[in-house]
């Protein structure tokens, strides 16, 4: 499963806003899931920014989607090539009267290191956002970060780390600003029992306000359903944050 890693979020009045994206750190625990009545393992990301060092299966696609009141998310993943994972999808914040505002995602991601007997991964994403509307203005966004994973086997505990640039364009009333971003993400994942996780994450962009996102996360159906429910706020700088989001991550059996 996947801790997915996704562009940008605006407010609907301009600037940038905190930019989806993400990083790994994986833990998990034997030991403390024989206490807990049963294994407990990392489920998808669905709203959560934060990505992992981690690929789909050989041959399988994953649906994850999730809506708030800023933003909606449609986002199919597959891994159909040996190493290479590709997400294309689409992205519908909200502008206010009575509209929505369609961006274009597409991402892939590659592992430099998988997990081994070492415990620990490292992988790189690169991606965009593309407008598919031309009536309001609006920014296109590249991306590049590198989420890390790191392995324990002590304790249901999941945490991930990125590090990443965005370079994010702007048109309004005929000129072009593009801005560069630094992007950093922490999250945090602890299993609390079997199938149920709580999740929380840290995330922003250098010189920008920091967000924060917290909920839980539940596997209905083993290894093809999981739900989440969260809620994200600004933690300075008077933003709104991510408010509140459910989401949900649906993987069919692998097509070979």
């Amino acid at each position: 499963m996947l801790f997915r890693a996704i562009p940008p979020v605006r407010r609907a009045a301009g600037g940038p806003h905190a930019r989806r994206w993400a990083t790994s750190l994986s833990i998990t625990s034997p030991a403390l899931a024989v206490l807990l009545a049963g294994p407990w393992v990392p489920a998808s990301a669905q709203q959560f920014v934060t990505d992992d060092a981690a690929l789909a299966d050989l041959g399988a696609c994953e649906l994850e989607a999730w809506t708030g009141p800023e933003e909606s998310w449609v986002l199919p993943v597959c891994h159909l090539v040996p190493g290479v994972e590709i997400t294309a999808g689409a992205m519908f914040a909200d502008l206010g009267r009575d509209s929505w505002d369609p961006l274009a995602v597409v991402e892939a991601k590659t592992l430099f290191r998988d997990r081994g007997e070492e415990g620990w991964s490292v992988g790189a994403v690169v991606g965009t956002a593309v407008p598919t509307q031309s009536q309001f203005a609006r920014p296109a966004e590249v991306f590049a970060y590198a989420p890390l994973t790191l392995y324990a086997q002590e304790l249901p505990v999941v945490g991930h780390l990125n590090l990443g640039w965005s370079a994010f364009r702007e048109e309004a009333e005929g000129t072009t600003h593009t801005d560069h971003f630094l992007m950093w993400g922490a999250k945090l994942g602890v299993g609390v029992l079997p199938r149920i996780e709580l999740v929380g994450e840290l995330f922003g962009l250098a010189g920008e306000e920091t967000h924060a996102q917290a909920g839980i996360r539940t596997e209905v159906v083993p290894d093809r359903l999981t739900l989440d429910a969260s809620h994200g706020m600004a933690l300075e700088g008077g933003g709104n944050g991510l408010g509140p989001q459910v989401g949900m991550a649906w993987t069919p059996r692998p097509l070979r």
